[in-house]
């Protein structure tokens, strides 16, 4: 078994824990963990095994081990990259309901201060000083 095997395996256990730590501590969703926790044992498997590689390159009918990693990382990475971008575009969105949220917070809670807003809108009576003033100026012409 080479050094580069060996150190490998080393490194995706050491991710492995950090994944679990993460999930541990909410900054990583259960989901995710299981994800990047299968990714980390297939390369502890992988490089401690190499030899299993050939059963899956047999499968996609390749003959070179380093095009067959090529490929499947490269597929990786693609799935990861797809991901963060749906994530992201659901935050976005997030986002930009949460600050129409907030400004209409701030537009209510301005009008609260300066008494021109009842919280219970359904109480409110309807303002007749507009209509009398009105009525008022009728009569007066």
């Amino acid at each position: 078994m080479k050094n580069a095997n060996i150190f490998v395996a080393i490194f995706s256990c050491g991710m492995a824990v950090v994944s679990f730590f993460l999930m541990r501590t909410h900054k990583l969703s259960v989901k995710s963990f299981l994800v990047w926790i299968m990714l980390w044992f297939s390369m502890v498997f992988f490089s401690l095994y190499p030899d299993a590689l050939i059963f899956f390159m047999r499968l996609a009918d390749m003959e070179n081990r380093i095009y067959f990693l090529f490929i499947v990382t490269t597929v990786v990475i693609f799935i990861i990259l797809f991901s963060l971008f749906v994530s992201s575009r659901e935050k976005d969105k997030l986002l930009h309901r949460l600050t129409q949220e907030i400004a209409l917070l701030n537009y209510r809670l301005g009008k609260i201060q300066k008494g021109q807003y009842l919280l219970n809108e359904s109480s409110r009576e309807p303002d007749n000083s507009k209509k009398v003033a009105r009525n008022e100026e009728e009569k007066d012409a």
